[in-house]
């Protein structure tokens, strides 16, 4: 009988430290030409679930040994097992695949609109925050808000926010362009291709064309950009 009082005495000792080992990790579901937004990411283990962005990101909490569970619509149903250097670097890749072979071969553009929205699912009115934006959300409330501001805390992360944004566009432009796209269409030199990246972000006309999935004129001013970039840092 003492033991079991004791059991329930440190049982919650015992759940706290569990959570507090838990790590906050940014993960990103790949797969080509298709909207990602709102597929679910399920921490089995935790019982925690997020959904994720139209570009595939999404961010969650776990720990070595966890099962995240990825289920949609459209793609196959996944069991990822966190490892020790996914903690490590709190970064995971998730590829996706298509439920069957039949489904591989149509065109993907028929999937864009499905999503968790589309199916009544969630409400459409949900918005779906970023860290860096929650973090900010958090921050901005009643008088912690107030004290925030003074002491500096919501300028910095404001600034943070700014940063995350160019994260998610230099993401976007690596997932639309492949490498030699930069080297022959551009003319780039492969160890500058980085860094140019860095520079298109800079750009806001650019950023708007980006995000509004203007393919063409995302082209024309990546190739207005680079010739600017290039006679600044390469001639």
């Amino acid at each position: 009988m003492k033991f079991i009082k004791l059991l329930f005495l440190f049982s919650p000792i015992f759940i706290f430290s569990q959570k507090a080992n838990l790590i906050t990790i940014q993960g990103k579901l790949v797969f080509d030409n298709a909207d990602l937004e709102n597929i679910s990411v399920r921490n089995q283990t935790t019982s925690q679930s997020t959904l994720s962005k139209m570009t595939g990101l999404f961010t969650i909490n776990g720990s070595v040994g966890d099962t995240l569970i990825i289920s949609s619509v459209q793609f196959e149903k996944i069991k990822y097992i966190l490892l020790q250097e996914d903690i490590i670097k709190q970064k995971i890749f998730i590829y996706l695949k298509v439920q069957n072979n039949t489904l591989a071969e149509v065109e993907i553009n028929q999937f864009k609109k499905i999503n968790s929205k589309s199916l009544g699912l969630i409400s459409k009115d949900i918005k779906v925050y970023t860290p860096a934006e929650r973090r900010l959300s958090a921050a901005s409330g009643g008088i912690t808000g107030l004290i925030n501001l003074i002491n500096g805390t919501t300028g910095q992360l404001k600034k943070e926010l700014l940063v995350e944004k160019k994260e998610f566009a230099i993401e976007k432009v690596s997932n639309y362009f492949e490498d030699d796209y930069f080297s022959t269409i551009l003319k780039l030199p492969k160890e500058k291709i980085e860094g140019f990246k860095f520079y298109l972000v800079e750009n806001q006309n650019f950023v708007i064309a980006l995000n509004s999935k203007n393919k063409n004129l995302t082209k024309f001013l990546m190739t207005e950009i680079a010739q600017e970039y290039r006679k600044r840092y390469l001639e």
